[in-house]
C-alpha cells in the first residue's frame, strides 16, 4: 500500500512530510506491522469465513497489497465539523477535511493509516471498521487501534 503525494501538497508544510512518515510505516518501518500483528482480535470486527473476530496478522498482511492511494480535500457542508478525514467504501481515496488540513505532521499521518485500514476494509471477506464516526468507546478497533500504533512508531522513531 502506498499513499500518492497530491499537488496541493506543496501548499500545506507539514502534507508531504506526514505522507512521507506513512509510507514509511506502509513499508514496514520502525516495526510497525510487528506491532499490529501482536493483536489478537479487534473490537466491531468479524472474519466472514470463519465467523471470528479478525486479528492483527490478518490486518498485517493486507497492508502489503499493491495498493496505490490517493488524497484530496472536501469541504464539508458544516463548517465545525469534527471530521478530520473519510474515505468511501470500494474507492482507494483518503478525502481531507479542508477546515483540518492545519495540523501536526504526526497527528496527520495517524489519520492517514486510519484511513488506509478503512480501505483495506473492503478487501477479503474481512470486515474491521469502527461503526458509527464517535470515536469515544472505539479504541480497540482496528482503525483507532493502528492509528495508536503510527502514533507511537512515528514518536519512537523521531521520524517527525
Amino acid at each position: 500500500m502506498r499513499i500518492e503525494t497530491p499537488d496541493f501538497a506543496k501548499h500545506y508544510p507539514n502534507m508531504t512530510k506526514a505522507i512521507d512518515l506513512s509510507n514509511r510505516l506502509l513499508q514496514g518501518d520502525g516495526g510497525f506491522f510487528g506491532k499490529i500483528r501482536e493483536i489478537k482480535a479487534f473490537d466491531y470486527s468479524k472474519n466472514s469465513a470463519n465467523h471470528q473476530p479478525v486479528s492483527g496478522a490478518e490486518v498485517a498482511a493486507l497492508f502489503a497489497k499493491k495498493i496505490d492511494v490517493s488524497v484530496q480535500t472536501y469541504k464539508p457542508w458544516y463548517i465545525w465539523s469534527k471530521a478530520i478525514a473519510a474515505t468511501t467504501p470500494g474507492e482507494r481515496v483518503i478525502r481531507l477535511n479542508l477546515y483540518k488540513l492545519d495540523r501536526s505532521t504526526e497527528e496527520t499521518a495517524a489519520t492517514f493509516i486510519h484511513e488506509c485500514v478503512h480501505i483495506l476494509d473492503t478487501e477479503k471477506n474481512l470486515s474491521f471498521g469502527h461503526g458509527n464516526n464517535y470515536a469515544r468507546g472505539k479504541e480497540r478497533s482496528a482503525p483507532y487501534q493502528i492509528e495508536k500504533i503510527a502514533q507511537d512508531t512515528i514518536s519512537r522513531m523521531k521520524w517527525a
